[in-house]
C-alpha cells in the first residue's frame, strides 16, 4: 500500500474512532409516583434523577442509537405539607442502593407518621443487560424524625393509597400524576377544586418546586 493512502487511511481512522464518544451531560428526571397521608393534606412523591450523556459516533450509536452514559443516579423522595405550604427532600438515595440495573422508586405509603418506599431493580451489567433471574429490592422509610433507614420488610398495617379520603370528607387529596408533575386537589379534584397545588420537576435542572392554583 502506498505511503500516501496509509497516511489518509490512518487520518479517516483517527477521525472515526475520535467521533465515537458522548455528547453533553443533560438531567433527566421524572416523577414514579405519589401517595396521599391518610386524612391529611399531605403527600409524597417518588422521583428518579439522572445525569446522561448521549453516545455519538458511529461504533457507540451501532445498531440502534446506542446506550447513553449515566454519571449520576438517585432516587429522591419528597414530602409536601400542603397546610404549612413546605416541600422537603425527605430521601435521597445515590448509585439507586447499588442495584445493578436499576429500574424504579415506589413510595408504598405510612405507617403512623413513618414512610416507606423502595427500590426496584435486577442484577446484570450494561453489556448483557438485565438479569431477570436476579430481582432486587429494597426497602427504605423515613422517621418521623429524618432519619433514613434500610428494612428489611413492610410492617403490617401499611397505608398505600393515591388519595387520602373519601370526596367530601375533609381534610382529603385528589392526586393526578404527569411525567414531572403531580397536582393535588386540596378536598376536590385537581381543576374542580377551590385551590390546586402543584409539585413539579425543573426538566433541565431537577429542582423540584411548589405552586398553589386558585380555582
Amino acid at each position: 500500500m502506498p505511503t500516501y493512502v496509509r497516511t489518509m487511511f490512518a487520518i479517516a481512522l483517527v477521525a472515526f474512532v475520535s467521533a465515537c464518544g458522548y455528547g453533553p451531560e443533560t438531567v433527566a428526571v421524572k416523577v414514579e409516583n405519589a401517595r396521599a397521608k391518610k386524612g391529611t393534606h399531605i403527600f409524597a412523591v417518588a422521583t428518579d434523577f439522572k445525569i446522561v450523556s448521549q453516545p455519538t459516533g458511529a461504533i457507540n450509536t451501532f445498531p440502534n442509537g446506542g446506550v447513553p452514559r449515566v454519571s449520576a443516579h438517585e432516587a429522591r423522595i419528597y414530602v409536601v405539607n400542603l397546610d404549612k405550604q413546605t416541600m422537603r427532600l425527605a430521601a435521597q438515595i445515590t448509585d439507586w442502593g447499588e442495584i445493578p440495573r436499576p429500574k424504579q422508586v415506589w413510595v408504598e405509603g405510612w405507617v403512623g407518621n413513618t414512610l416507606y418506599f423502595t427500590l426496584y431493580g435486577y442484577g446484570g451489567d450494561s453489556r448483557s443487560g438485565d438479569d431477570l433471574h436476579d430481582p432486587r429490592e429494597l426497602v427504605f422509610r423515613v422517621t418521623p424524625w429524618g432519619f433514613v433507614e434500610q428494612v428489611e420488610a413492610y410492617p403490617e398495617g401499611l397505608q398505600a393509597q393515591k388519595n387520602s379520603g373519601k370526596a367530601g370528607d375533609a381534610p382529603f387529596l385528589r392526586l393526578s400524576k404527569g411525567h414531572t408533575d403531580v397536582n393535588a386537589g386540596i378536598n376536590g379534584s385537581p381543576g374542580k377544586a377551590s385551590r390546586t397545588a402543584r409539585f413539579s420537576l425543573e426538566p433541565s435542572t431537577g429542582e423540584a418546586q411548589l405552586t398553589f392554583i386558585n380555582n
